[in-house]
């Protein structure tokens, strides 16, 4: 029986494509650290809401098979870009270069949300405008969220989904802009999570969370999400010791290595710290 922790822990998973292995492997060390089992709620975007859709509703272990068990070709047979490109008529934001089927097929098999038992889920979606508006409106929806300060990030509870809508809500959180076509949801057009907020720290805040741990496998930093974690929460950002490779590079032998290093990175960064969180 799990002892029950006077503190809540969050666990945040950034986006950052095929690097997502990575943080099954942390993820791995945090439950031999004894850590994973007391975390109640799970934030995600980008390929970090596909990873918590499978931790949250299956297991650590189910999410290690499918990294690595990646197929030959996991985004369809590569053309080369111009040749995309001309083939879609420069229309990249709305129709991408790879379809979603492969993201459809794994959480069809891997993930219901009825599965969903002992933690809550979040995610972050991209709101770009209306279904029927074009380029622009991704344009004009950056320029509300970067410039006017109006945030088009959406934060969804998964929980109070139906298995329906919430694969198509993972999938638009992966959708990313000219890579992978946008999801209609009611009449809106979303992009993955990760164009206007890829550490979505922020439900866990909201959810009461004593304890934040980010695992942060983007390219870039996280000064400006992390401002605005009050004192009072503990903060901890496990980050890769070394370059993680391409966000397209969908390999089993690519996942493979991530995985690794995401697992003894961890270790590593926990090695010295007191861990209190129960």
């Amino acid at each position: 029986m799990t002892k029950k922790t006077s503190k809540k822990i969050g666990l945040c998973l950034s986006g950052g494509g095929a690097r997502g292995a990575y943080q099954i492997g942390a993820v791995k060390a945090l439950e031999e650290l004894g850590i994973y089992k007391h975390i109640t709620c799970i934030s995600g975007a980008s390929i970090g809401s596909a990873n918590g859709a499978i931790l949250s509703s299956s297991s650590i272990e189910a999410a290690k098979k499918i990294w690595f068990n990646i197929p030959e070709n996991p985004m369809g047979e590569q053309k080369s870009l111009l040749s995309n490109i001309k083939e879609k008529k420069l229309d990249l934001l709305n129709q991408g270069l790879y379809s979603m089927q492969g993201m459809d097929d794994i959480l069809l098999k891997n993930f219901s949300v009825n599965h969903i038992k002992d933690k809550d889920f979040y995610i972050s979606i991209s709101e770009s405008g209306d279904e029927s508006k074009g380029v622009s409106e991704i344009i004009r929806a950056s320029v509300d969220h970067y410039v006017r300060k109006n945030s088009k990030a959406k934060y969804l509870h998964i929980n109070k989904m139906d298995d329906k809508l919430a694969i198509k809500a993972i999938k638009a959180s992966c959708s990313m802009p000219g890579v992978f076509p946008p999801v209609i949801i009611d009449g809106k057009k979303y992009y993955d999570g990760g164009v206007f907020d890829n550490t979505p720290i922020q439900p866990l805040i909201d959810q009461g969370c004593t304890t934040i741990i980010l695992i942060n496998i983007a390219f870039f930093g996280t000064k400006n999400t992390t401002k605005n974690i009050p004192e009072n929460i503990e903060f901890y950002e496990i980050k890769n010791s070394r370059k993680l490779g391409g966000v397209l590079d969908f390999t089993s032998s690519h996942a493979k290595e991530l995985y690794e290093l995401g697992f003894h990175d961890t270790l590593v960064y926990f090695k010295d710290k007191k861990i209190d969180f129960f």
